[in-house]
């Protein structure tokens, strides 16, 4: 994970650091969490604003995640939300309406096609 730290401080600027920490803050995030996001996966980061601000309304506000909980799983970051994360949750809703979910959110969007 280091050499993505390293990755993060060479491809933003200063200025892009602090606007992309003013997002998460935005969305309730502390200092700790943004934080434990970074040291877990640098790289969920290095996607636009707009692109986080997205997936953040779509993982907080539409799924109801909280930041403790997105801190710990920052590989739904690194994830496409209209290719991947988006498609999951429409068929993991169907599924739990049917009564046959099996496993969560987190769980499904692991798996690889």
């Amino acid at each position: 994970m280091f050499m993505y730290g390293i990755q993060l401080l060479g491809s933003l600027s200063e200025e892009s650091i602090k606007s992309r920490r003013q997002l998460f803050k935005s969305f309730g995030w502390t200092d700790f969490h943004i934080s434990e996001l970074v040291r877990r996966n640098p790289s969920a980061f290095l996607p636009s604003e707009e692109t986080n601000r997205k997936k953040m309304d779509f993982l907080m506000n539409e799924l109801g995640y909280n930041p403790d909980y997105l801190a710990a799983h920052s590989a739904l970051f690194t994830y496409s939300l209209n290719n991947r994360l988006m498609p999951r949750h429409r068929v993991l809703r169907v599924l739990k309406e049917k009564g046959l979910l099996g496993c969560n959110f987190y769980s499904a969007s692991l798996k690889t096609e």
